[in-house]
């Protein structure tokens, strides 16, 4: 398999796992959801992912503007490297209410 195929995958499931936690989130009464978080205040969804021995991705959602952003750590130059951002609710095909 294709390095590009396994970032596509990892990509396509921290979409799935931000979906996950977008709706257990949007499900819930403000007050209840926010008992079950340990930081309230945080609207935040991060997702570590190992591709194969060599490369790692960073996932992180921000619930608040629906952005999602991966990102790569390079070796070569120590730090990490976004490799795409995307809006979930054009993703989705979401007009806004």
């Amino acid at each position: 398999m294709s390095r590009s195929k396994k970032v596509m995958i990892i990509t396509l499931l921290c979409v799935n796992v931000a979906l996950v936690g977008t709706l257990v989130f949007t499900s819930m009464p403000k007050a209840q959801a926010q008992q079950g978080t340990p930081f309230p205040a945080t609207d935040y969804i991060a997702v570590t992912a190992r591709v194969n021995s060599d490369l790692d991705a960073l996932c992180i959602v921000d619930l608040a503007s629906q952005q999602m952003a991966v990102w790569k750590w390079n070796e070569g130059r120590n730090r990490l490297e976004t490799v795409q951002k995307r809006s979930l609710p054009s993703d989705l095909g979401i007009t806004s209410r």
